[in-house]
């Protein structure tokens, strides 16, 4: 299972031009399994994303959750996550079938609403993700079986990302 995290100002999913999700302040992640992922994995890093402290205290010090600031989680669906490319067409056999992909999705955020409000992408569907962050950190991955990683990117000024998302009958 891979996380990629992203603190934003606020975050939007949209579906044939209709926003089906959206949020302020809050964390928008892209969820993407592995073929080997059970609820096992679920458990491990939604318990981690709600408190993971990336967020500033009164001193500017990162020890706040998503949960301590009052945020929101918009969750999005991504088996690209699980891409490779030895040449230059990437290949997506290491991801998780759709079916359980699906039910695994469903399960994150079911973990996850227990503790804090959470928006969603739709599996399967074309999805245009837009984000404001206005924070010196940019994105974290977090994925099981490995310690979490951060790449650090400095924003000076507020940015916004389109993401478009693929599904897989798009793939020969």
């Amino acid at each position: 299972m891979k996380l990629v995290i992203q603190r934003v100002a606020n975050a939007s999913v949209e579906v044939d031009n209709e926003i089906i999700g959206q949020i302020d302040k809050g964390l928008m992640v892209l969820v993407g399994f592995g073929q080997n992922d059970t609820t096992k994995e679920v458990d491990y890093l939604s318990k981690k994303l709600i408190k993971l402290r990336i967020f500033p205290d009164e001193n500017g010090r990162m020890n706040n959750s998503v949960q301590d600031v009052s945020g929101k989680l918009l969750l999005v669906p991504q088996f690209t996550l699980y891409g490779k490319t030895k040449k230059n067409r990437p290949s997506f056999h290491k991801a998780l079938n759709p079916d359980d992909a699906t039910k695994l999705f469903d399960y994150i955020v079911e973990k996850c609403s227990n503790d804090i409000e959470v928006e969603t992408g739709e599996f399967g569907a074309y999805m245009k993700v837009n984000l404001i962050s206005k924070v010196l950190i940019g994105s974290m991955a977090l994925s099981t079986g490995q310690k979490a990683s951060a790449q650090i990117t400095p924003h000076l000024t507020p940015i916004t990302r389109n993401i478009d998302k693929f599904i897989p009958s798009d793939i020969n």
